[in-house]
This record gives structure tokens, sequence and C-alpha cells, in this order.
């Protein structure tokens, strides 16, 4: 029996989580804005680097996802029935090594927990990560602009002296938020002329 969970972002990003049982794995759905640039500038890079063992072909991607990744549960290793008609001994054999294998899911599924958690932050970085790679490599660094939400952006632009810079864009939408930010930016220079 198939289910399915989803969750939403307040930055227009949607998570779909996918139990799918008689393949016996589970797929992983993300959706974001800019997906297409993020790809082109070092989204695909960082999925075959650092997500290699969830990939799956594209043709088998969620349609309405940017992203999907498997994680297969037929690798975690599996406990044995106790079985009434089995020897007192063996029955306590088998549960002391059914509470080990357990602990080891459990470990497996907690690293696995841990690395889909980061990755939101993983994939919208991805250019980033590609021009801090190019820089360490001495490689020139390619210009690009990754508009990640509806009213923002972020640049990343090379130089020919072999320096990178980041940019980005912050929309606030509410007087608070614009008082706050001024205030920011007031002490921000006022600390810079101190220094």
């Amino acid at each position: 029996m198939e289910y399915e969970e989803r969750a939403f972002d307040a930055d227009d990003v949607t998570y779909s989580i996918v139990g799918d049982p008689d393949n016996q794995r589970v797929l992983y759905g993300f959706k974001c804005n800019a997906a297409e640039q993020i790809m082109a500038n070092g989204g695909a890079e960082m999925l075959e680097s650092e997500y290699a063992a969830h990939a799956l072909p594209r043709d088998q991607w969620m349609p309405e996802f940017s992203v999907t990744l498997q994680i297969s549960t037929a690798d975690f290793p599996k406990t044995q029935k106790v079985k009434k008609s089995m020897p007192e001994a063996q029955q306590e054999e088998i549960r002391a090594s059914n509470e080990q294998i357990r602990s080891q899911r459990q470990e497996g599924v907690d690293k696995i927990a841990i690395k889909f958690a980061k990755f939101k932050r993983d994939f919208i970085g991805a250019p980033i990560r590609k021009a801090l790679l190019a820089l360490q490599e001495g490689k020139p660094v390619a210009d690009c602009e990754i508009p990640y939400r509806k009213t923002e952006k972020y640049w990343v632009t090379g130089s020919k002296t072999g320096e990178v810079s980041f940019y980005f864009s912050f929309n606030f939408t509410t007087s608070v938020d614009i008082s706050m930010a001024r205030i920011c930016l007031m002490e921000f220079k006022d600390a810079t002329r101190q220094v």
C-alpha cells in the first residue's frame, strides 16, 4: 500500500515523501523556484557528488517535482521471527540479535534522515558550491543569477583576479521588517567606521 506525505516551506518549496513498499523504497520529491537555473549551474554536479546513492533516472522522477530521489528499504537489515516451537535459549539468542539489528537499522535511518534534512541547503546552494570548487581548482567562475524565491534572488560572480562574490537580494514586506533591516544596516555602517 502506497502512502504520501507533503510539506510546504515558506519560500515556495514543496517536499513529498512517498512510500512504495512494493518496490521496497521511499521516494523523496523536492520542488523549488529556479530549479532549472540551479541544475544548469551546479545542481546536477551536486546531486551526482552528494546523492548518487539515491539517484533515480530522470524519466522516473515524480512529474511535478524538480528532483526525485529514492531510499532503498531493501538494504535495511531484517529481524528474525521468534517461534514458540524453538528452545528457550534459541529464542533469547534471536531476541538479542533482533535488538542489535533494530539498533543498526535506527542508526542507518538517522544517518539518511540527517542527510535528507540538508537537501534544500545543498540543492539551492549548489551554484555557490560550484563556484567555490572552481575557485579552489583555479578555474574561471561562471556568473549566474538564481531567483530562488518569488521576490528574492542571489548572484554568483567571478573576477579575473581569482575571486568570487555572492550577492543576495532581500524583500522585506512588513513595516517592522523594513525598520529592523534599516536599523541593522545603520549599525553595520557605524561598526565599520570603528574598525
